[in-house]
């Protein structure tokens, strides 16, 4: 994502925020005020659950973020391969504003989305890694793109039902219409406002999260 893109997201964000979280976001962590906070995009109780210790992980790594799950959210998770870990954490963002009680887990490239949903290496546990309800893919990933796991899919007869949506910065006709021959149900190119993209993420749970073919 461009710099200019996170910064516009930023901004967004920020204004969401009410001025007391500012204020207290401005003074720093030198200040008496509490370091916890509600948050303003919260569509319920909130319950912060630790990263699981052995992925899913980016690069080298496990992820640093905590996961964001809440009462009731979807019970198949949204399994999101994107290696720009600053665009799942806005599409998380953007999934709680727009209200929608979503567990979306996140990998860094294409390789780690066939090993998670191949069951393997780290992915083998079914009961913490379970098969996702939509997968949502980014088109330039490294050591495998997502156009590389969509061909793979095509040989895979258990996931041949797959939703699979790709989300990708590029907005080239012979892209969308690549990913369509390969099987993709739909293709979103990557907005660079915040507020633009939780109206996508809406699009995205309206079309694919509700039984919809």
């Amino acid at each position: 994502m461009r710099p200019n893109t996170i910064a516009a997201i930023l901004g967004g964000l920020l204004l969401s925020l009410p001025a007391a979280a500012q204020d207290s976001n401005a003074r720093g962590p030198g200040s008496n005020a509490s370091t916890m906070t509600a948050d303003p995009l919260a569509p319920g109780p909130l319950t912060v659950v630790p990263p699981p210790v052995h992925g899913p992980s980016y690069g080298e790594g496990t992820t640093d973020e905590f996961t964001f799950t809440y009462h009731g959210y979807l019970s198949a998770p949204i399994l999101v391969a994107d290696d720009e870990k600053n665009d799942i954490f806005f599409l998380r963002r953007a999934f709680q504003k727009a209200g929608l009680n979503a567990l979306i887990i996140g990998v860094p490239d294409g390789e780690e989305v066939e090993k998670y949903l191949s069951g393997e290496d780290s992915f083998s546990d079914r009961s913490r890694f379970p098969l996702p309800g939509l997968l949502v893919l980014d088109i330039k990933m490294p050591k495998r793109d997502g156009f590389d796991v969509l061909k793979w899919l095509q040989g895979r007869d258990e996931l041949k039902d797959m939703t699979v949506v790709m989300l990708s910065s590029s907005s080239q006709d012979s892209d969308i219409r690549r990913a369509r021959e390969l099987g993709a149900r739909d293709y979103f190119v990557k907005p660079s406002d915040f507020e633009q993209l939780t109206e996508l993420v809406q699009t995205i749970a309206q079309r694919w999260l509700n039984g919809s073919t």
